[in-house]
């Protein structure tokens, strides 16, 4: 049998996980990220500084401002104003003519127990007719 030619291998070289040449290249790396998040630290502090400077002065600047159109405004003007004024004397009359009819009422009690007094009286009161004599003679208890 003849012999087969044999191919060429290359020469097997071993995988180099971890390569100490680009050790200084790492730290570096870290180094320059370390400082960039510090500087990112610093710099994202004086960013909400200044959103929360900018927040407040745009607050109060409105609480200003709503307070100027609140002082400026005139209640009196208004529909609702005229509105709650005829609910105030209406409420007001309604009361009155309550008391007033509360005050008939109480006259027409009155009038009312003087009439029932002056029927007792009359009951009380007799008649008596004397057929003897063509007198009537009334007499009270």
């Amino acid at each position: 049998m003849p012999e087969m030619p044999r191919r060429l291998q290359a020469p097997l070289q071993p995988v180099k996980l971890y390569s100490m040449e680009n050790e200084p290249k790492k730290t570096q790396t870290n180094q320059a990220f370390q400082r960039q998040s510090e500087y990112n630290v610093n710099s994202r502090r004086w960013m909400w500084l200044g959103v929360t400077i900018l927040g407040s002065i745009i607050l109060v600047i409105w609480l200003w401002s709503m307070k100027l159109q609140m002082t400026f405004f005139d209640w009196k003007k208004t529909p609702e104003s005229t509105l709650i004024e005829n609910t105030k004397k209406n409420w007001n009359e309604i009361f009155e003519e309550n008391k007033k009819d509360k005050d008939t009422l109480e006259t027409a009690k009155e009038e009312i127990k003087n009439l029932i007094m002056q029927f007792n009286r009359g009951v009380a009161t007799t008649t008596i007719l004397n057929t003897n004599t063509s007198t009537i003679t009334t007499t009270s208890r």
